[in-house]
């Protein structure tokens, strides 16, 4: 799977496996945030599985932060930038397809002062993901 920089200190990917644990531990990748809940789907890994994988290759930070795209909050944003204040860098934030990932980091950027518009921009050049479906979410906490 693919993983896509979103800053030099997060990157987003979708759902982990063996290849992109690979791909995260050659790129320097030190901590990892999980936003998928465990169950979300049959056949997917938990998070358990996942922090033996990211262990066997070296990165040894994780944390999970499981949540729904549908109660992604300030609250929620403000709990993910304590976690990326609290880890070393660089971080991989995944989910299943990288959204609710991407979707957390454009909310702390905005609540930073980064333009609502810029951002989703920035996600659909960075990973083609499109976030414009959460764009009021973004900009009703959009500072300044």
């Amino acid at each position: 799977m693919p993983v896509y920089r979103l800053s030099d200190t997060l990157y987003t990917a979708p759902q982990l496996d063996a290849e992109t644990v690979r791909t995260a531990a050659d790129l320097g990748i030190r901590s990892v945030v999980c936003h998928r809940p465990d169950g979300e789907e049959a056949g997917q890994p938990s998070f358990a599985d996942i922090q033996r994988l990211l262990a066997a290759h070296g990165i040894i930070y994780s944390r999970h932060q499981p949540t729904t795209a549908r109660h992604i909050s300030a609250t929620e944003a403000a709990a993910f930038q304590a976690l990326l204040d609290e880890l070393p860098a660089p971080t991989l934030a995944y989910c299943r397809t990288g959204t609710r990932s991407s979707l957390l980091w454009a909310m702390t950027e905005a609540a930073k002062g980064r333009h609502a518009g810029s951002l989703t921009a920035h996600i659909a050049a960075q990973s083609g993901l499109d976030l414009q479906p959460f764009a009021d979410r973004i900009a009703a906490v959009q500072k300044g």
